[in-house]
């Protein structure tokens, strides 16, 4: 079995609202049996923002909060001693970023 692992990002979700996805993989030698559906819940990225990075950040809405991509986020978590302390799972971090980039 070949495992590829593509990311996707996909904006203009609501906060607190279900998704499913279904995917299928295409190749030269066709299309693969649907997978089985999977559902989400996304958080909401500017209240996670709020309660884990406006402390020290400012508020979202601060012209001096810049857009930060998940590699940022990501980055800063990991580097950064004050925010050693945060934990965040990939999905939440995702939509910081988002909240982050909609904010500029």
């Amino acid at each position: 079995m070949v495992t590829v692992d593509n990311s996707y990002i996909h904006r203009g979700l609501l906060p607190a609202t279900s998704y499913y996805y279904i995917v299928r993989a295409v190749n030269g030698y066709g299309k693969s049996e649907a997978s089985r559906q999977v559902t989400t819940t996304l958080a909401d990225g500017s209240l996670i923002y709020a309660s884990n990075c406006a402390r020290c950040h400012g508020a979202l809405a601060l012209p001096t909060v810049t857009n930060a991509g998940i590699s940022q986020v990501d980055g800063a978590l990991q580097s950064v001693g004050a925010m050693s302390n945060i934990t965040l799972t990939d999905a939440q971090i995702g939509t910081v970023a988002s909240a982050l980039s909609d904010n500029n």
